[in-house]
């Protein structure tokens, strides 16, 4: 493994990913939750189409959607994955020229819902 403060100069090629821990406020006008969804995952919600972009967990939604849209060349695989009711873990595989990778990782470090953020990368080669 090569830290990003290891990374020879002359490394252009890498291969990695980047980590982050995202916190979602989920806000509903219309509706409200009387029950507890880290115990009660079996109830009916209605999902049809109103969002409501107010909070900054939602405009961060948007603007993450927006960032990756942006990396498509460097971007080979995203996985979201629900920790807990409002916490998500995202992990995106990268692989191209680091100053793009690193540009990216800047971008998403700065939305307001990430509350961690992990980068790691290797040194692909020729």
């Amino acid at each position: 493994m090569i830290s990003e403060e290891n990374l020879p100069l002359t490394s252009g090629n890498v291969v990695g990913c980047i980590t982050m821990i995202i916190i979602h406020e989920h806000f509903n006008q219309l509706h409200q939750h009387p029950h507890d969804h880290d115990l009660d995952h079996d109830h009916d919600h209605d999902y049809s189409s109103r969002p409501v972009y107010t909070n900054v967990q939602q405009t961060d939604i948007i603007l993450n959607n927006d960032i990756q849209h942006h990396f498509v060349d460097i971007i080979i695989s995203t996985m979201h994955i629900h920790l807990e009711f409002e916490k998500c873990l995202e992990i995106i595989a990268v692989s191209g020229q680091y100053e793009r990778v690193k540009k990216l990782k800047n971008a998403l470090q700065r939305l307001k819902s990430v509350t961690s953020i992990g980068f790691f990368i290797i040194d692909k080669g020729n």
